[in-house]
């Protein structure tokens, strides 16, 4: 064994109090948890804008693909712009 030992959470809650962050933050820079994506970028704004031109139907049937495309990527799998899994 190396010695080094993972923090656990009660460590991690000392350090967020000790350097004024939250404790999310915390568990994310220490890998515990994954960081929370980006909910307002310019990309987001532009696709909430096309979004809103599609029919209901449309807008389940892409969001069903990109729930799809999404859990893929968690997963490590990728995808190539030929369709291809990468």
């Amino acid at each position: 064994m190396s010695g080094v030992a993972n923090p656990g959470p009660d460590f991690l809650k000392g350090i967020a109090q000790a350097f004024g962050i939250t404790r999310r933050e915390a568990f994310q820079r220490a890998g515990m948890i994954e960081p929370e994506p980006p909910t307002d970028t310019p990309t987001i704004r532009e696709m909430n804008q096309e979004f809103a031109y599609l029919t209901t139907e449309e807008q389940e049937l892409w969001l069903g693909m990109l729930k799809t495309y999404v859990a893929e990527r968690k997963r490590g799998y990728t995808v190539s712009p030929q369709g291809n899994s990468v």
